[in-house]
């Protein structure tokens, strides 16, 4: 999982910025509407701006001052959740406030500043989903904790439907309680309200389509239109060749890697990945051919006892999976080795990796296998020798690289599970007191 954003983020700041008085132009109803507002005495001020508005719809301090009775209002509702409707008729009135302001010949100073009011409300709500999402004690012992945090954030963002950052926040709450769903929806909405999305902007949303729901296929086009602003980022092309192989585009995706490598040819961590990613492609395939030869095998059983139009029948079956097995082998050939060439080439390059050392010993030990199964198939003795040989040297590389990796790893466990993979290892290739010494190592 890529890193959350919510470790990273701070509290807001909070506003303490006050309305200038300019009193309404001295209207005594917006005057009072005002004074019941500093008061608290929110239902006052609501009838007493209403009262001004009904006498004069095009007076802005009026919706100002009903706008702040309401957001402040809001802002006391005990559940968190019902709180939406104030903060919705709150926006309303100011959005009407600032737009009758806008067309006066005369504009108020009060109503000017009245944004202030939205930035207060906005930072109180924030920060409280801010204070919930960031602590660890509430996170661990109160199951409510998220869903209060994405409460003060809807809240948050019906004060200031502008709010990138809320918007942010909210989706990183919604993939930390594994909302997928709701994290890909409000950051689509943060992308959506900014005029130049970065880079991580599309991974992010990228990765979340793909990592988290499984839609690989939306994730390569939100992180194509990334590529096509941003064609040098190094984490969206990464995020697309890994959407690419997930969806079995595997030339694209290999494609993306070395665009990589070109401009760093010597960096283990892109020879690692396309490594690895090219070796996962092999082993489908040759997953493919193991089962072709578990079903000649049984084909092979059939035979002894069927019919003649029955092995006339079982013959052909015979000839169109062999043809198959021999193009499936010719493509899992070039995979393995253009795996085998770069985790080579990372383990020169860093001798001390852990992950190339023992992705070398897998391919190896499962190229030797699949060298065996030949072996067990063919009814030429001579071919079958010469596959064992070829199994058996191959056994020996997986050997070599096992060992590596045991002398790279501290971890216990790690080691105990690599002697026990070496032990058969060690008997297969008639090595007697390796072997032993697997096995010791293996139970301990």
């Amino acid at each position: 999982m890529k890193k959350g954003i919510l470790g990273t983020l701070s509290f807001v700041l909070l506003m303490s910025v006050a309305i200038s008085c300019g009193g309404g132009g001295g209207n005594p109803l917006v005057k009072k509407a005002k004074k019941a507002v500093e008061s608290r005495n929110y239902d006052e001020a609501i009838a007493a701006a209403d009262e001004a508005i009904a006498a004069n719809p095009d007076d802005a301090a009026a919706y100002l001052y009903k706008a702040q009775a309401l957001g402040e209002q809001a802002s006391e509702v005990p559940q968190v959740s019902a709180r939406v409707p104030g903060y919705q008729a709150f926006r309303t009135n100011l959005n009407k406030a600032v737009e009758l302001n806008d067309a006066a010949l005369e504009p108020m100073k009060e109503v000017e500043d009245g944004n202030n009011i939205a930035l207060n409300l906005w930072s109180f709500e924030h920060n409280r989903a801010i204070y919930y999402a960031t602590n660890d004690s509430l996170l661990q012992n109160d199951p409510n904790t998220y869903q209060n945090a994405i409460d003060h954030l809807k809240n948050a963002i019906t004060i200031n439907p502008d709010s990138t950052l809320s918007y942010e926040v909210l989706s990183e709450v919604y993939r930390a309680s594994e909302n997928y769903e709701g994290a890909v929806e409000y950051l689509e909405k943060a992308i959506n309200l900014k005029d130049n999305p970065s880079a991580d902007d599309y991974d992010r949303l990228g990765f979340f389509y793909g990592e988290t729901l499984g839609d690989y296929q939306k994730a390569i086009s939100v992180l194509e239109k990334g590529l096509s602003v941003y064609p040098d980022s190094v984490g969206l092309t990464q995020t697309i060749a890994n959407a690419y192989f997930a969806v079995g585009e595997r030339e694209k995706g290999i494609q993306a890697v070395e665009n990589l490598i070109q401009r760093e040819p010597n960096n283990v961590q892109y020879k690692l990945s396309i490594g690895t990613r090219l070796y996962r492609s092999a082993t489908e395939l040759g997953d493919r051919i193991t089962k072709n030869n578990e079903t000649l095998f049984d084909l092979d059983q059939e035979k002894r006892d069927a019919s003649d139009a029955r092995v006339q029948e079982i013959d052909n079956e015979i000839a169109e999976i062999r043809a198959d097995n021999e193009s499936t082998k010719a493509q899992f050939d070039l995979l393995a080795d253009r795996a085998e060439s770069e985790l080579v080439r990372a383990a020169e390059l860093d001798p001390e990796n852990y992950i190339a050392h023992e992705t070398l010993a897998i391919i190896y030990q499962n190229k030797a296998a699949a060298l065996f199964e030949e072996r067990n198939l063919e009814r030429d003795f001579d071919k079958a020798d010469e596959y064992d040989r070829q199994a058996k040297e191959s056994l020996k590389d997986a050997v070599e690289y096992y060992e590596k990796s045991i002398t790279l790893t501290d971890d216990a466990e790690v080691k105990r599970g690599l002697w026990c993979t070496l032990f058969p290892l060690y008997v297969t290739l008639d090595m007697q007191d390796k072997a032993t010494d697997a096995e010791s190592n293996c139970q301990e």
